[in-house]
């Protein structure tokens, strides 16, 4: 699934560290075959 960012956080230099920190965390912890979450451009 891809994830699409809106509004402010189309520009904004912190989406790879949130995508990273935040998202992948949260997905890796509730679905332990998930191996990582890659960013698209």
């Amino acid at each position: 699934k891809k994830n699409k960012w809106l509004g402010n956080c189309q520009n904004c230099s912190m989406t790879l560290m949130t995508m990273k920190a935040g998202l992948e965390q949260a997905i890796m912890g509730r679905i332990p075959t998930i191996l990582g979450v890659e960013a698209v451009n």
